[in-house]
């Protein structure tokens, strides 16, 4: 099969994304692991060692929330591609600049645990950052939903060409590269190429869809879930710190049971939607 240049140039654009995503959470994450200096000894109640206390639970959320965004972030980018259009260039470098601020916010969380600024400031990033976040996964869903139906023609035009001319020279090759990748809508070229596979490999394809779909909707409802529990927690964060912990608590369980029941009903043969 010919290569497409255009589905060439969006894997370069999400290999690179991606590891610069990855490298952003992975130094947020250690900045915020080396800001946490341990008090001296003395007593347990002291202003210095409640201070730690809250720095210690507002880095473990802050840890918890940037862990799930890149366990999300890497399930759904598994099964769908970044496209690179400036809207999502945009978005993902303010999620980056969001991840960047969770730093100072649990610093100063720490030393002012009292200033209402601080709390605000504090719980900004988290309602943002997953707000984004679901932003970005509807947003690459339907630009991949475009790509796909040019995918889908591209692949058609070339085999039809294929079959008209079995042996085509470079020149023949070059001028039908060109013309495929000018055309605008490319999906009205063929018929669905699912419909011309044998029966075992249509059964394939359909199972990849189905795992994408249930990869979508989990990620989506994982995020949902988890901007209700997180926020919930670093609320907590600012009267009662086991409060806190039962609503990191509270996630976890809820986000297991979301995805044991996607699962469950994949197995019985129904369809994991939304609700």
């Amino acid at each position: 099969m010919f290569e497409n240049p255009r589905e060439t140039l969006i894997e370069k654009r999400q290999e690179r994304m991606l590891a610069f995503f990855d490298a952003v959470l992975a130094i947020a994450i250690t900045v915020m692991a080396l800001e946490i200096a341990v008090p001296a000894l003395g007593d347990i109640r002291s202003a210095a060692t409640q201070s730690f206390v809250i720095r210690l639970t507002g880095y473990l959320i802050s840890f918890v929330v940037l862990g799930m965004i890149w366990y999300v972030h890497t399930n759904f980018f598994t099964y769908y591609s970044f496209v690179g259009s400036s809207s999502e260039i945009l978005l993902h470098f303010l999620l980056m600049f969001l991840i960047t601020l969770f730093q100072p916010a649990t610093l100063a969380l720490g030393e002012y645990p009292a200033d209402r600024g601080v709390k605000v400031l504090y719980l900004g990033p988290f309602l943002a950052v997953n707000a984004l976040n679901i932003g970005i996964l509807l947003m690459v869903r339907r630009e991949n939903d475009a790509v796909q139906e040019e995918r889908d023609g591209f692949n058609e035009a070339v085999k039809e060409a294929m079959k008209n001319n079995p042996h085509p020279g470079a020149q023949d090759i070059t001028r039908m590269m060109r013309t495929l990748y000018h055309i605008k809508n490319p999906a009205r070229l063929m018929v669905s190429l699912k419909d011309q596979l044998p029966e075992e490999y249509r059964h394939l394809l359909e199972d990849y869809q189905e795992e994408r779909q249930a990869s979508y909707l989990f990620s989506l409802r994982s995020t949902l879930v988890w901007m209700a529990f997180v926020s919930l927690a670093a609320i907590c964060l600012m009267t009662n710190v086991w409060l806190c912990y039962a609503a990191l608590a509270g996630g976890m369980v809820a986000v297991h049971v979301i995805k044991t029941r996607c699962r469950i009903k994949r197995r019985s043969g129904e369809q994991c939607d939304i609700a």
